[in-house]
This record gives structure tokens, sequence and C-alpha cells, in this order.
């Protein structure tokens, strides 16, 4: 019953995908179960995190900007438009990625930011799934983060 409940809400915000290519069907259905796995699990328990443990209003401010884009990269799917849907979820997860490890440089917590690196090599691996057109932006996509990772290093050492 409740994979019946899924599948109907699954089917209500991908029902512009119904006459695509089944490729975009299927890339679309896993970029919304991502979306909707961040947003009912990781999202609250970031938000519960901020308040409980008294963290600063700049960090509550871009926890609740970057929810607002994880949102508008639903709506965006939900309109039928894949790839800019997929770009933006991509660029939201490098960008919080980023932000950790860049927010509080001068902080002694530097092994925890160097093995945040590891979700980046993923991050940058699941770019196959989203591109779709245009093959060249996956070597953009490399680019600007080996860009900011040597910014990263040359401050931190």
């Amino acid at each position: 019953m409740h994979m019946e409940i899924l599948n109907a809400i699954a089917s209500f915000f991908l029902k512009n995908y119904f006459d695509k290519n089944i490729i975009i069907q299927k890339k679309a259905r896993i970029l919304f179960w991502i979306i909707c796995s961040i947003a009912l699990l990781i999202v609250p328990i970031y938000t519960t995190l901020s308040f409980r443990y008294g963290w600063p209003l700049n960090r509550k401010i871009l926890l609740l900007f970057l929810n607002g884009l994880l949102l508008l990269t639903l709506g965006i799917l939900y309109t039928g438009r894949f790839i800019a849907a997929a770009h933006l979820f991509l660029i939201l997860c490098l960008l919080s990625l980023w932000t950790f490890i860049f927010l509080d440089l001068n902080a002694a917590n530097y092994i925890d930011r160097l093995s945040s690196l590891l979700l980046l090599i993923t991050i940058l691996n699941f770019i196959p799934l989203i591109v779709v057109r245009m093959r060249h932006t996956i070597v953009g996509y490399f680019a600007i983060n080996m860009v900011l990772l040597v910014i990263f290093l040359n401050r931190v050492w």
C-alpha cells in the first residue's frame, strides 16, 4: 500500500515526462527520488541541528536559501524541464559542498573538510546521469571544481 502512494506521488510530479524518451523518464524519476530523499531526510536533520546547537544566523539563512533552491529544483522538474532541474540540482549540491568546505576556513577541522572532498568525487560521478546533451559541460564542471580545490588547498597549506 505504501508503494502505491509513493508511486502516485511520483506519477503526479513526473506526469510531464510520460511522452518523453524512456531514458529521460528514468533519469527524471531518479532525480525526483534523490531530491525527495534530501528534502525529507537531510533537510529536517540539519534544520533541527541548527536550532539545537545554536548555529549563527548567517548559517541558518544559508540553510534556508539552499532549501529554497531545492524546492525550486523540484518545481522545475515538475514543469518537465529535466535538463534545467538536473543542472540546478548539481550546482546546488556542489554549492552546498564548497560552502561547507570554505566556511570557517580558520578553524582547525581540516580533516573534516578534506573528508568532504570524497563527496565532491561522488557528486562529480553523478554528472553523466544529468548531462543529456552538450557533453562538454562535464569538462566545465570538472574544471570549475578543480580550480576551487586548488584555491582551497592553497589557503589551507
